[in-house]
């Protein structure tokens, strides 16, 4: 399920890549008829082909982020069981990942990672973060915040079946997906 969400972004992109090829040619047909008759025009075509390809290429990373952001939102389904995997820390003293024990302690990591703004909204209470070691296994619940956090109940360890937060990008990072069985 999810190789067939990464084969069809694959495909979207090419798909808009082959339009900015197409629309390239197009830029440089109309060049070479216009030019030919006017040599004014050339500073022109020059600025607005340049102008152009800025915003190609703008519109072309949008669309490559909003894509990732839209995958990423629809990796993580509701009822899933995922576990902490081997690439994130063991020890509690260095490392380990944790789980918030409030939404907006979650959210509120996760704008200070987007924004790059530790000062202004991150400020947490230890006392609200859980940590896990390896192998531990959460569930699933329900997406908050755009599904940019997502409320979990934890399956594994001393706070077993307690309700916490998790960011959408550690989970998908740092976490795998169990399979389920049919």
């Amino acid at each position: 399920m999810i190789k067939r969400k990464k084969i069809k972004i694959k495909k979207e992109i090419k798909i808009k890549k082959n339009i900015k090829k197409k629309r390239i040619k197009i830029i440089e047909k109309i060049k070479s008829r216009k030019l030919n008759k006017d040599v004014k025009n050339i500073k022109v075509y020059a600025v607005a082909e340049k102008n152009e390809e800025e915003l190609e290429e703008e519109s072309e990373k949008e669309l490559e982020e909003e894509l990732e952001e839209e995958s990423e939102k629809e990796l993580v389904n509701i009822g899933e069981i995922w576990t902490l995997s081997s690439r994130s820390g063991n020890t509690m003293s260095v490392g380990g990942e944790v789980l918030y024990l409030m939404p907006n302690s979650a959210y509120e990591t996760y704008r200070s990672r987007k924004f790059g703004d530790w000062n202004q909204f991150s400020i947490i209470d230890t006392r609200n973060l859980v940590k896990l070691r390896r192998g531990y296994q959460i569930e699933i619940l329900e997406g908050l915040y755009q599904n940019n956090i997502f409320k979990v109940k934890l399956l594994s360890g001393n706070s077993k079946g307690r309700k916490y937060y998790v960011i959408t990008e550690d989970l998908l990072k740092k976490y795998t997906v169990e399979e389920q069985k049919v």
